[in-house]
């Protein structure tokens, strides 16, 4: 029974290290950090409308409601370089510029660079901001709301690179551009045939901890190898116990055979 839990612990240990190789190997395949980029960011992301003689670069969160207050807005094209520039008022505060094209806006940037800011409302943060600075006139550059397909042809461009990064460091959490530029080039080099790869890298990996689940289930544990043990103990002190009378029956004959007996 030890030999045999040998064998199933000698299994599991050769399965383990194919589990761990199989996990190596997925952490090498490029992930798709595109699409983290772009989930972060894709709300902020404008579409453009005309209405009348004005345009609008409207973030994707408000879009519903753009629409339904100028229900006769024409929506536009992006642009061909996946962004554009747009006008919008700044402030600087504490040597820092903040470009804002609403209060809310300008109040949620404060709350992110200021702690001193964090439980102040947005708009009524903004607001106070506004009133006791002087606003002046800037430009910022929105990007156009474009699916993770077209997200990955524009951000294959150096320029739409640089320009995304300084936009939006703040959001996606990363603030030095060469570890930016590290995420990127991996989510350019990710496929769907690395995905395919991973999928079946990932039903390998379950596999292998069925298969251990498996061997687990029949090795024998303590008390089980110690009951047999008892019991085969007891089964052989029973057969032994009349070979021991006899082996001393044995040795009683030798011992009379030995002795010298005297003639009558």
């Amino acid at each position: 029974m030890l030999v045999r839990n040998y064998y199933y612990s000698i299994q599991q240990e050769k399965l383990n290290d194919n589990i761990l190789v199989l996990t190596d190997s997925i952490k090498a395949i490029p992930s798709n950090k595109l699409s983290w980029l772009h989930a972060i960011v894709k709300d902020e992301l404008v579409e453009n409308y005309e209405s009348k003689t004005s345009k609008y670069a409207i973030p994707k969160w408000r879009e519903k409601e753009f629409i339904k207050k100028y229900p006769n807005a024409t929506h536009l094209d992006i642009y061909p370089e996946g962004y554009s520039y747009f006008k919008v008022n700044y402030v600087i505060v504490d040597g820092i510029k903040i470009k804002y094209r609403t209060e809310k806006e300008l109040g949620d940037k404060l709350k992110t660079k200021f702690e001193r800011y964090s439980e102040v409302p947005s708009i009524e943060l903004g607001k106070e901001i506004v009133k006791t600075r002087n606003p002046e006139k800037d430009s910022i550059i929105v990007f156009n709301y474009v699916n993770i397909d077209q997200f990955r042809n524009l951000i294959s461009d150096t320029v739409y690179q640089r320009h995304f990064f300084n936009t939006f460091s703040d959001d996606i959490g990363i603030y030095e551009f060469s570890e930016y530029q590290k995420v990127v080039e991996e989510g350019l080099k990710y496929s769907d045939s690395n995905k395919n790869r991973e999928t079946e890298f990932q039903k390998e990996i379950d596999k292998y901890k069925v298969e251990i689940s498996r061997l687990k289930g029949n090795e024998l544990n303590n008390e089980t190898i110690f009951s047999f043990l008892k019991w085969v103990a007891i089964i052989i002190g029973i057969l032994l116990y009349p070979l021991r009378i006899l082996i001393i029956m044995i040795l009683w004959s030798i011992r009379i055979i030995k002795t010298p007996h005297n003639n009558v």
